[in-house]
């Protein structure tokens, strides 16, 4: 991600936006404390108090996921937050991002004055209730798009301390307009981190991949290959504990991407792809 100005468990995460947690970079080999955001975020699995539209999107145009995932816990990260550009010295802070220091998390990127923030947000509220709808219990990350936080790794650790089936987290990416597509950010072999989840990320992201294929969607042109691109500068997913990916659905600053980013129906068709690859590897 660009920064604008930021049973077997698993974690689906969509990043590939402004933020830290998808920025490159070479890391530390000294290994910092754990620590947590000083924003509090509750994992609760009712209805956000706050959205960013009078209503929530609607969920009814698109198919839902085949089978049953009941008893399945699943992890949703709507990546970044609405507030974070207003507090520069919380999301700035070092945490340990599996072996070594980033930020706690960064604002984003946009297009068209559209936040990646509200992106992930909206779309997280339908792939909630999508996989409601098929019998599972879901644990997002943050609960409204005018907070601050969390910290890429207490974003994984929620993950981790529930045991969860799996995480995923939703991101858009803010890359040079001439490329377009989604791509999906598996873990690679992170050692005292990934060696048990790095495997189960993998296959988890085919899935979600050959899903959003399906569905209609393009893989990138600009990163990865075939639509999946392994990192393990990640702290979201290194610190997951479970399996875990991370969802660039497109890139804001392509006009096409972001026209069906942006919309409602966009919003359905994506969730949608998500839960069906979400089913898929949990089946």
């Amino acid at each position: 991600m660009r920064r604008v100005a930021a049973g077997l468990a698993a974690v689906v995460a969509l990043t590939g936006c402004g933020g830290n947690d998808a920025a490159s970079g070479s890391a530390p080999t000294t290994t910092a404390p754990t620590t947590t955001p000083t924003t509090t975020v509750r994992t609760t699995t009712t209805a956000p108090t706050t959205t960013v539209r009078t209503t929530a999107p609607v969920t009814t145009a698109a198919p839902r996921a085949t089978g049953s995932l009941a008893g399945r816990v699943i992890v949703v990260d709507p990546g970044h937050n609405g507030g974070n550009a207003a507090h520069p010295a919380v999301i700035g802070r070092q945490v340990d991002a599996g072996g070594f220091q980033k930020d706690c998390n960064t604002t984003g990127t946009a297009g068209g004055g559209y936040t990646e923030a509200t992106f992930n947000w909206e779309t997280a509220l339908v792939l909630r209730a999508d996989l409601e709808a098929a019998g599972a219990t879901v644990i997002m990350t943050r609960d409204s798009n005018t907070g601050v936080g969390p910290c890429i790794d207490e974003r994984g650790q929620i993950a981790a301390r529930a045991r969860a089936d799996l995480l995923v987290s939703i991101h858009g990416d803010g890359a040079p307009a001439s490329g377009h597509g989604f791509h999906v950010i598996t873990p690679t072999v992170v050692h005292g981190y990934t060696d048990a989840t790095a495997g189960p990320s993998a296959r988890l992201a085919g899935f979600v991949r050959d899903q959003l294929v399906a569905g209609g969607l393009h893989v990138s042109t600009y990163v990865g290959s075939n639509g999946i691109n392994p990192r393990g500068d990640l702290g979201t997913l290194n610190r997951a504990g479970v399996p875990a990916v991370i969802v660039e659905c497109g890139n804001m600053a392509n006009a096409a991407d972001l026209a069906l980013m942006r919309s409602d129906a966009g919003h359905r068709a994506i969730a949608a792809d998500l839960a069906r690859g979400v089913a898929a590897f949990l089946g």
